[in-house]
């Protein structure tokens, strides 16, 4: 079989996004630490698959669509409108029904198997260097940002609020802001000062000025966040936004398997 997106997922093209979500965390928990060029992979399959216009155009490319489709009745039209809404109206009943209780159960944060998390030397906003090796022995949760993601702004609050609540505990969380992408879009030190000002963030901000440490955690989309255990190995891994809850729920785990 030719090697492609879903084939390196282990999924067929007609997945479902969530189907593919599942699958690629299935792939990251099966990881090891010297596979950091499948990892990158990984990732860009999940970015692709996920995105319905990257999706269609990456099955156009591979031959899994016809590029040509034949022509759709009024009759087929009609059905398939139908077809939608009766679709719509039985899932608003299953949410209504289930809708909370089975969105609890979902797990937004995935455990990885552990693995050294690769070190780093990054300055501050003053200038000053933060070395991640600086705090072995604490529960470390590393997030990467970037002043023009949205998710970001969201979850900014929540990080702070988690780190004034947990940092007497021995929570750390160091903010790498992707400073090489920032440049790339004319964005300014000062700008991501402000950002810092703005949520009033006093957990340390660092800047990954070449990209480097972007490349070692094998970052595609942001935020993405790592949680490290005090021995300083990676064991879970969030895409996407983080919560209180998340953070804490985690930051708990890891206190009482590291005690």
């Amino acid at each position: 079989m030719r090697q492609n997106y879903y084939t390196l997922l282990g999924v067929s093209p007609k997945a479902t996004s969530e189907e593919i979500k599942a699958a690629f965390q299935d792939q990251l928990r099966q990881a090891t630490p010297d596979q950091s060029e499948q990892m990158q992979q990984l990732h860009t399959a999940l970015d692709v698959l996920t995105d319905p216009e990257q999706r269609q155009s990456y099955d156009l490319e591979q031959g899994l669509v016809q590029t040509e489709p034949r022509g759709v009745s009024g009759r087929e039209i009609i059905f398939g409108v139908l077809g939608v809404l009766v679709g719509l109206l039985v899932l608003s009943g299953v949410w209504l029904i289930a809708g909370r209780d089975s969105a609890s159960t979902i797990p937004t944060v995935t455990e990885v198997k552990p693995y050294d998390a690769p070190d780093f030397t990054l300055n501050n906003l003053d200038g000053a260097p933060v070395s991640l090796d600086d705090f072995k022995g604490k529960v470390v949760l590393i997030n990467f940002w970037a002043t023009w993601c949205e998710p970001c702004k969201e979850e900014t609050p929540d990080l702070q609020a988690v780190y004034e609540k947990l940092k007497d505990q021995g929570l750390v969380i160091v903010g790498v802001d992707l400073y090489n992408a920032e440049r790339s879009q004319n964005v300014s030190l000062q700008e991501v000062r402000q950002f810092a000002n703005r949520y009033g963030v006093t957990y340390p901000i660092v800047l990954d000025e070449s990209g480097g440490v972007g490349q070692a955690y094998a970052i595609h989309p942001i935020p993405t966040s790592y949680f490290i255990d005090q021995q300083g190995k990676v064991r879970y891994l969030k895409i996407g936004q983080l919560s209180m809850s998340d953070v804490e729920r985690v930051f708990r785990s890891l206190q009482a398997t590291g005690s």
